[in-house]
């Protein structure tokens, strides 16, 4: 069944009215709707926001404010944005490995992220606990640091070639019996 926006603008649930906006539909109409979460579907849009800037209502008043930002090329803007929650479906697949690192600190695509070819911001997945049982068997060093000091599986990180690794293990209390007498001093001293 093919779904009617056109039709949805007028409905009488808030809920309809904003997968209109979310689908583009009657942005000229919604952009007045009393429903303060309508007219933040239709700034998300990036429609009226020169109108929305004014808005009663304080999240729409930021959405508005903040939208811009994410198209800027300047990476501040988009930081700015990113700060404040906006934007952050189209942030996610920027050319800038910092602002996608930054979205990933936000909690938000993690599940796109998690593939990311950066290291960083394989990093800020598993810093903010995501995929741990894929980012154990990361290559990078420091995205696997990440995974042991969630104290995410330590069994098999106690054992990893890199140093750097199983001193995170160690900070964990983990296996200390095992790592007291690990090859390298940093390793024995955690």
């Amino acid at each position: 069944m093919k779904i009617n926006y056109e039709a949805l603008v007028y409905d009488a649930d808030p809920d309809n009215r904003i997968l209109a906006a979310e689908h583009g539909y009657g942005l000229d109409i919604l952009i007045h709707d009393p429903v303060p979460e309508v007219r933040l579907a239709v700034a998300m849009q990036g429609c009226g926001l020169d109108e929305l800037i004014n808005d009663s209502d304080p999240v729409v008043r930021e959405a508005a404010t903040y939208l811009p930002l994410v198209e800027s090329a300047n990476p501040i803007d988009r930081l700015c944005a990113i700060e404040h929650g906006v934007g952050l479906d189209k942030l996610v697949h920027d050319k800038d490995e910092y602002i996608r690192r930054m979205v990933a600190l936000q909690g938000y695509g993690l599940d796109t992220l998690i593939r990311d070819e950066s290291a960083s911001v394989r990093q800020a997945v598993a810093h903010m606990g995501y995929g741990l049982e894929e980012l154990i068997n990361d290559e990078d060093t420091w995205v696997r640091v990440r995974v042991a000091q969630h104290g995410f599986g330590l069994d098999v990180l106690v054992n990893d070639p890199k140093w750097q690794v199983r001193k995170a293990v160690a900070e964990q209390g983990y296996s200390l019996n095992i790592l007291v007498n690990d090859t390298d001093s940093l390793v024995r001293d955690a």
